[in-house]
């Protein structure tokens, strides 16, 4: 799911849902993207009608309304890293 707007990103997969991996990137305009993909990387319910997939834009990008949300995403991307340091099993290889 990364692309050439990603300048940071985090995925692993769920304890009990081997087939399903939690995405975490941050766009080159700050935004923060939360994605739910599929075991082939693709967000539940296809490319066409992305229903897993949720962004949480910055201030200057128009959006912004839940700040504190974003700043938790962005920390929850950092522990998803550590995580995978500590427990590559965890993190799909695509």
């Amino acid at each position: 799911m990364s692309g050439k707007w990603t300048i940071d990103e985090a995925e692993r997969t769920g304890d009990m849902h081997p087939g399903k991996s939690l995405h975490v990137c941050q766009t080159a305009d700050g935004d923060i993207i939360l994605s739910i993909l599929d075991h082939d990387g693709m967000p539940i319910g296809g490319v066409q009608e992305p229903n897993g997939i949720i962004e949480f834009s910055t201030v200057s990008g128009g959006g912004g309304k839940s700040g504190r949300t974003r700043a938790a995403l962005v920390a929850l991307m950092h522990a998803m890293k550590e995580d995978a340091s500590e427990d590559p099993e965890g993190t799909p290889v695509r």
